[in-house]
Order: C-alpha cells, then structure tokens, then sequence
C-alpha cells in the first residue's frame, strides 16, 4: 500500500541553527550596547540573516539618516544640558539672594535688640 506522504525519516532535528542564532544574537546585544531599542535590534538581526535585503546604496542612505538623528540628538542634548545649566544657576541665584535677604532680616532684628 502506497502513502500519499512522503517519508521523511531522514530529517534529523537539530537546535544547531537555533544556537547559532542565539550565539549572534548575543554578539550584536553586548553589555555595551544594552539600551539599544528593541526595533534596532530586529532590524541589524534580520539583515545579518538576510544580506540579499540590502546593498551598498540602501546602507549609504542608513548610515546617513542615523548619523543626522545622533547629530540632531546631541544638539538637543547641548540645547538641554545648557537649559538646566541656566536653571541651575538661577535657583543658585534665588537661593542666594533669599538666604543674603533672610540673614539681613535677622542682622537688623539683632541690631535693634542690642539697642534696647
């Protein structure tokens, strides 16, 4: 009798490619590079599997839009960490000025008992 399947004895299963997988997976997610966004991370994993997805113009225009985000981040980094540097220095201000103000009130009520 005759099977309508195939047989497939020959089949051997392995978790091989699976290991392999997992063993890029760590190379590309290093301690390093840990708060690399999960969709970053999707993506380097899938055109290292499937380098027929991309060629050299595609990785040109990549490169280039990645490197206008990081410039574009780090002005927005200067731009903010020179915003809490003028924040800082106004509540240094304030709470100069407030403590000259506070120890002046008490200078004067110090006088005016030493008068009495």
């Amino acid at each position: 009798m005759l099977s309508e399947y195939v047989n497939s004895d020959f089949i051997i299963g392995s978790a091989a490619e699976a290991e392999r997988l997992w063993s890029e997976a760590r190379n590309v997610l290093t301690a390093i590079r840990s708060s690399m966004a999960p969709a970053t991370f999707k993506a380097i994993m899938l055109l290292k599997k499937n380098p027929t997805f991309w060629d050299g113009k595609l990785t040109a225009r990549a490169y280039n839009i990645v490197k206008d985000e990081g410039k574009a981040m780090r002005e927005k980094g200067i731009k903010k960490a020179n915003e809490q540097e003028k924040e800082g220095d106004m509540i240094e201000v304030l709470s100069s000025s407030s403590s000259s103000s506070s120890s002046s009130s008490c200078s004067d009520s110090d006088s005016d008992s030493e008068s009495s």
